[in-house]
């Protein structure tokens, strides 16, 4: 599997989550026309861990994760679900296995160009490969 399956996995199956999106959960872009609430999520980089001169075999991955409804309180209920599927999540039987991960940023904003609420976060996964 990839980091972004994986990512997908866990937010798809995180049932109070799902019970706001449904599906509504995307790699990279929105499509054209969606349904809100709607979720996006991407990898931003993913760079290896060095220790005492080597490789650990371990990587870190910041992901962004986008929450996008035109509605300020559906955007919290969801951001809410976002933040507990996702922080300080572990997963040791994924591949990659996931051993943490943490929140290092959340900002909320209001798109005027497409006039919607929409609340960043910006993940910090520590993963083996």
């Amino acid at each position: 599997m990839s980091l972004s399956t994986v990512i997908y996995s866990r937010l798809s199956g995180f049932a109070g989550l799902s019970a706001l999106v449904g599906s509504r959960i995307y790699p990279n872009k929105l499509p054209q026309d969606p349904t809100f609430p709607a979720v996006r999520y991407q990898i931003i980089d993913e760079v290896p861990v060095h220790s005492m001169q080597t490789t650990s075999g371990m990587r870190e991955a910041r992901v962004q994760v986008d929450v996008f409804d035109p509605d300020y309180s559906d955007v919290t209920a969801v951001s809410d679900q976002v933040e507990l599927a996702l922080g300080r999540w572990t997963d040791l039987a994924a591949d990659p296995v996931v051993h943490d991960v943490k929140l290092m940023d959340s900002a909320r904003y209001y798109e005027d160009d497409i006039e919607l609420e929409r609340k960043r976060f910006d993940f910090l996964f520590i993963i083996t490969v």
